[in-house]
This record gives C-alpha cells, structure tokens and sequence, in this order.
C-alpha cells in the first residue's frame, strides 16, 4: 500500500489511521514547494493534484483522506477502527464521518485560512464573520457529543475520532475551544495517541 503524502495537509488523516492500524505501508512523499503534486506523473494518480492520494495493494486507486482512510479500516475489521455494518454503532459512525465532512470543515477550512495565512490581509476573500457561527454551532453539538465520552462511537477509536479529531485539532489551533472542555479534553487524548504522534512527527 502506498499513501501519497506531505506535512500539513489533509494525508496526516490515513497516515494516523494507518499507523492506528498497524499496518505496513509505504510513504510516497510529494514535496509541495517543488510542486510535484501538479507534475503530469502525480496528476496521473490524482487528477486535481492534490493530496492524499492511495495506491492499494490490488492497484485500486483512492483519493480523499477521509475515503482513504475508511477503505484501510475496512480492509482491516479486526483492528476495530470501524464498527461492523449493521448495528447502530455503524450508522453513528456514518454520521460523524459525514458531519466532519460536511457540517464542520467547510466553513473552519475558511475561518482557520483566514485566521491564520491571510490574517493580515485585508483583501482575503475568506469571510470569517460569516463562517465562524457556522463553526460554533458545529462545535457545540460535538461538545454535547463528547460530553462524558471517550470517543464518538463506542468504546475506542474509529476513523470517525480521526476525521472529526484532525479538524478539531486545527479548530484548538486557533482558540475556538477555549470554553468547551470536553472538545479540549477529547483533542489532548488524540494527540497522546503514538499513532496520531507518528503520523504528525515529519
């Protein structure tokens, strides 16, 4: 398995689940600034040139963290990163994985670029007034979620806490978890996880 990759970029997303896994993979490293991933040889694999991207060991092709890192826990059940089809677990699973996907990285991509790579810039086209009560609502009903839990579903991790924990990761990034202590607890225990500190270490 080969999982197409560079820092600070959504692939520390199957890297993490991959190291939760176990498993072993290779790291295909794409350097960013010298724009391999707009080389006609990487937009081969992924057409937007993009990362990540994910070469299985059967020649299937994936792109999208959050797909890629869903194939590798099914591919592996026994590892317990995905709840087995059919319980409720699993459609729980299913709504937080989309719920990451969907309802809070969206507008906390716009509110953390904003924040962070435009902040002083006064032409950025990045709206965060707009955005950031659309993050705050999200943020509230994962506060409620995690109130008294360990992990979104069940009784261990799932990819569903590494979707949802990675953009919770990048919400901590810029205090937006000041007055939620059960997201600041939930985000200490991912980021004590060897595994999250392996796939983020380089």
């Amino acid at each position: 398995m080969k999982l197409y990759y560079a820092t600070r970029t959504r692939a520390t997303r199957p890297r993490w689940a991959l190291e939760e896994l176990g498993v072993p993979y290779e790291l295909v490293r794409i350097d960013m600034a010298a724009r391999q991933h707009k080389s006609a040889e990487y937009m081969a694999i992924h057409p937007l040139g993009k990362l990540p991207s994910f070469a299985d060991d059967d020649g299937t092709v994936l792109i999208e963290s959050a797909a890629i890192a869903m194939h590798v826990a099914d591919r592996f059940p026994e590892r317990g990163l995905a709840p087995a089809p059919g319980p409720a677990d699993r459609g729980r699973y299913y709504q937080w994985l989309a719920f990451g996907a969907a309802t809070l990285d969206p507008p906390l991509f716009k509110v953390f670029y904003g924040k962070t790579f435009r902040a002083n810039d006064p032409n950025s086209p990045l709206d965060i007034e707009t955005n950031l009560p659309l993050v705050n609502v999200a943020l509230d009903v994962l506060e409620g979620a995690l109130t008294g839990r360990e992990f979104l579903v069940g009784d261990h991790l799932t990819v569903a806490d590494i979707i949802v924990g990675a953009s919770l990761v990048a919400a901590s990034r810029i205090d937006l978890l000041a007055e939620r202590p059960a997201l600041r607890a939930y985000v200490e225990r991912l980021m004590a996880r060897p595994a999250y500190v392996r796939a983020n270490a380089d």
